[in-house]
């Protein structure tokens, strides 16, 4: 007698049972939005604010600042149709929109992006009037 048979006989064989049969398939109805990870780094004179996008190409990112707010948005598109049946999907599929704040002292015109690898990094220079500035007293 194998394991599967042996876990229909337990009294809590449809448990046991869970564990052999399409243990790698997802759930029903189970689907992954595409939800990328930032960090955001602080240094003298600028921010850095990385997004990891893999498998999202360039030119599917848009990047915009308006009114203070920057917004990156995009979509990762379904590049090929599996034949036969698939045993497990984990990569999200879909679009995407992050909203942030920026602080006042970014200089919005200075921002610049680039996209290496699926790394989406963007420069915010801050401007020259938040720049620390000492005071002497007289």
């Amino acid at each position: 007698m194998n394991s599967l048979e042996l876990a229909r006989r337990h009294p809590f064989g449809p448990l046991f049972q869970s564990l052999f049969e399409d243990s790698f398939l997802p759930s029903e109805g189970q689907k992954l939005r595409l939800d990328p990870k930032f960090e955001l780094h602080e240094e003298e004179k600028s921010y850095l604010l990385k997004a990891d996008l893999p498998g999202v190409k360039k030119e599917d990112v848009k990047v915009e600042i308006n009114e203070g707010y920057l917004t990156i948005s995009g979509e990762r598109n379904r590049t090929h149709k599996a034949e036969g049946k698939t045993h497990i999907e984990e990569t999200s599929y879909g679009s995407f929109q992050r909203v942030f704040k920026l602080p006042n002292e970014i200089d919005q015109e200075g921002v610049e992006a680039s996209m290496t690898h699926g790394v989406l990094e963007l420069h915010l220079p801050k401007s020259n009037k938040a720049q620390a500035k000492l005071i002497n007293i007289a």
